[in-house]
């Protein structure tokens, strides 16, 4: 039976991981292949998110028949010259795989992310749930922070995640052109060869940029007017919390899972243009979610003909 390894992503931080991990899972899934790891190696293997992730794994590889026999190992990144499938990851000693990546490497985002979403026709926030249809109440089962005294109360608040920290100084853009740009390759089912890579400020502007507050006011106000018996929070990192120049209140935690859960429970959500706050409503039950539009979004499958439930997305630039 053919199987995968899963592998975390190099240099990166949880909201990345996770989606990563999604990725690879979700290609694993949609083709049936046996799901390995090793605990040991996985990056943020301690956060809640991570344990609920392999929780699925597991049931997910009890329901497939035993590994046993000949087995072949599938590679779940696309080879970003010829598309073709290959094992990026450097070894040492028989067969033993080092960190994921080589230094000075990096695996095309955009391409590998769109070829899972070639395979399973749908958002990332629609497939899990569809796999996975106990995501949010096993997230508040295993989760140890259900147990504390919430700072809100999670059907009465507008979380908006605010992403500054190593990027506090770096400008506001208009994400709508990579957005479009990528929405248009992938409606267009283009074959991998066309799924460029775009992160920069050029003509595409693609990265993960503070949102000017202003902007954020006007979805908080938007929110408001929807949800009027509904408190606005703020949920930051604690390293640029002397930078948050509000009346509302800032919730700034060292515990960046205890944050992601926060901002997974929160009835209505502010996105930030970051895979942090994205991974927060694959995992969530929001009933309106505000994102703005910038291409990495995209790549999940949010903004295309492949997202289902489009009702509840409030897009802005």
């Amino acid at each position: 039976m053919p199987f995968i390894t899963l592998h975390g992503e190099h240099d990166d931080r949880l909201g990345a991981h996770l989606l990563f991990y999604l990725n690879q899972i979700f290609y694993a899934y949609h083709h049936q292949y046996f799901i390995k790891y090793d605990i040991e190696t996985l990056p943020y293997r301690s956060s809640l998110f991570v344990k609920i992730i392999l929780n699925f794994v597991v049931c997910y590889n009890e329901s497939l028949p035993k590994l046993e026999g000949e087995q072949e190992e599938v590679f779940p990144f696309p080879n970003t010259r010829e598309g073709e499938e290959t094992f990026p990851f450097p070894k040492t000693r028989e067969g033993e795989e080092t960190f994921p990546f080589p230094k000075g490497e990096e695996i095309e985002w955009s391409k590998t992310m769109y070829r899972t979403i070639q395979c399973i026709q749908m958002d990332f926030q629609g497939f899990l749930k569809q796999i996975y249809p106990n995501v949010y109440t096993d997230l508040l089962y295993f989760s140890t922070y259900a147990d504390m005294d919430l700072p809100f109360h999670p059907k009465k608040t507008i979380a908006v995640h605010l992403r500054l920290d190593d990027v506090h100084d770096w400008w506001d853009y208009n994400g709508t052109a990579s957005a479009n740009y990528y929405r248009d390759l992938v409606n267009a089912d283009v074959s991998m060869d066309n799924m460029y890579h775009v992160h920069n400020y050029g003509q595409y502007p693609n990265i993960q940029a503070p949102i000017d507050m202003e902007r954020i006011e006007v979805q908080i106000q938007d929110a408001k007017q929807r949800f009027p018996d509904h408190e606005v929070v703020i949920i930051s990192s604690p390293s640029t919390q002397h930078l948050i120049q509000t009346n509302y209140r800032v919730i700034c935690n060292t515990d960046e899972s205890l944050d992601l859960f926060l901002l997974s429970i929160a009835d209505v959500i502010i996105l930030s243009r970051s895979s942090f706050s994205l991974s927060s409503i694959i995992f969530g039950n929001h009933r309106r979610i505000y994102a703005p539009l910038w291409g990495q979004m995209v790549y999940y499958g949010f903004y295309t003909k492949h997202h289902l439930n489009t009702d509840i997305f409030s897009y802005f630039y």
